[in-house]
């Protein structure tokens, strides 16, 4: 995956972003599904809203190593973002991108 975080993904402002490749380790406590297809761990997270807005909510970004997403989480909060992708993965380190 490239090493330049995005500004935004699927229109929605990046707050928060996290590379899961190579020194994150999935807890295994979660699967996600789209179309039928189990995925793999993602290659980075971001957490993002759209319009920049609390009031709509945080989504937890699961990115692919294109950089492109590939399944999501809603949230009412940062930290609770942050606690989902943290019973996820392991080790995660996250950059601040914007508010």
């Amino acid at each position: 995956m490239a090493d330049q975080i995005p500004e935004l993904l699927d229109g929605a402002r990046v707050l928060k972003y996290a590379s899961v490749v190579p020194a994150v380790e999935p807890t295994g406590a979660t699967r996600h599904i789209v179309r039928g297809t189990l995925m793999g761990p993602a290659c980075a997270l971001a957490i993002a809203s759209y319009d920049n807005t609390p009031s709509s909510g945080f989504y937890l970004f699961y990115l692919g190593d294109d950089g492109t997403v590939i399944t999501d989480t809603h949230h009412e909060s940062i930290d609770a973002a942050l606690d989902q992708a943290a019973h996820e993965y392991v080790g995660l380190t996250w950059t601040d991108v914007g508010r």
